[in-house]
């Protein structure tokens, strides 16, 4: 019985050495070594490889991360269950970046960084959070835990996902039918959250800050938040 990891080599010799502790039962297998693939039951991988008919009694693929959506079910072989992995540091990571990135964006701090590559400086109105629209594409684990952290700094919330939910202090909306109105809700910051589609259009300008795979990330979110620098008369150096 092996367990096949299919990606960073350094990651693969930390999970070696726990492998080793805690399962020493089991064989912990890199994709770059030689191993029969009759021998292969759990295969721990971001992506599915192109050549895993080839492991014919592969049990179980565990995704190397919180989503499972990079991977097409009818691709995988009939008998594989499909695990996604969720643990403390991968949630607190997410709720560290998605406060980052709102608060970056509530309170303009690319523009000032921008002003500062010009050595200029121009004070920019601050809105308080209540008067700033957070708005989430998609609720699940991650979404909700990120939430959890917003919630003491007062924005208004609102949340769309594929089926029903409810979160205590969130304007849910729901389906294909209240996407529309869940952007034409006035956000003026709209994360996406990691499990969410990217979408088409983001509605009333709002500002995308995408927390999800990079892969889904069709647009340049920061970008529309760059001010353009003073005319070279009215620079003053920053303070």
């Amino acid at each position: 019985m092996a367990f096949l990891f299919n990606s960073d080599p350094v990651r693969a010799a930390v999970f070696r050495k726990v492998f080793a502790r805690e399962l020493p039962d089991v064989e912990l297998f890199h994709s770059s070594e030689c191993l029969d693939p009759e021998k292969v039951r759990y295969l721990l991988t971001w992506t599915a490889p192109n050549d895993i008919a080839r492991y014919r009694n592969l049990e179980v693929l565990f995704s190397l991360g919180a989503g499972v959506d990079q991977f097409k079910r009818e691709s995988l072989p009939q008998q594989v269950k499909l695990v996604r992995m969720v643990e403390d540091g991968i949630i607190r990571m997410m709720q560290e970046y998605v406060v980052l990135g709102v608060l970056s964006l509530h309170r303009d701090i690319l523009a000032y960084r921008e002003q500062q590559k010009c050595q200029a400086w121009r004070g920019l109105a601050a809105p308080q959070a209540t008067e700033r629209r957070v708005g989430f594409l998609g609720l699940g684990m991650l979404a909700q835990a990120a939430i959890e952290r917003l919630l003491p700094f007062r924005f208004p919330l609102a949340a769309w996902s594929r089926s029903r939910k409810e979160i205590d202090g969130v304007t849910c909306f729901y389906g294909a039918d209240q996407l529309a109105g869940f952007l034409a809700h006035g956000h003026s910051r709209l994360p996406a959250a990691a499990d969410g589609r990217n979408p088409r259009h983001s509605g009333c300008g709002a500002l995308f800050l995408a927390a999800g795979r990079g892969e889904a990330a069709a647009c340049r979110p920061w970008a529309a938040v760059r001010p353009n620098c003073p005319a070279s008369g009215s620079r003053q150096r920053a303070s």
